[in-house]
């Protein structure tokens, strides 16, 4: 069994923000099956942090402007209520506008 930290998790989402991936590259780590939305709600449900979850949400803006619109079919509904703890929340001026555009992009 593989165990991540979550320190390491924290960091290894920090690496994906900070990169500024091309459309390309965010495509690809959307997935056939959107496992990478999986894994950034993951992040924004398991962590006390608001910088991982600030960084989860604004990658998955990035992800949500370029995949195709039948794949956004796909997001499960636990990302929506993230999303809207996010807004609840409002753990950064920048956490809360990405929130409310995945909100609209869908």
């Amino acid at each position: 069994m593989n165990v991540t930290s979550s320190s390491e998790v924290d960091e290894a989402i920090s690496i994906l923000f900070h990169l500024h991936l091309s459309q390309t590259g965010l495509k690809a780590l959307f997935g056939k099956n959107g496992e990478f939305v999986e894994a950034l709600t993951h992040v924004m449900q398991r962590t006390a942090n608001d910088e991982p979850r600030a960084y989860s949400i604004s990658l998955l803006k990035s992800v949500m402007e370029v995949v195709e619109p039948v794949q956004v079919m796909s997001l499960k509904p636990h990302l929506f209520i993230e999303l809207t703890r996010i807004l609840v929340e409002q753990i950064s001026p920048k956490a809360t506008k990405a929130a409310l555009i995945n909100c609209f992009q869908v």
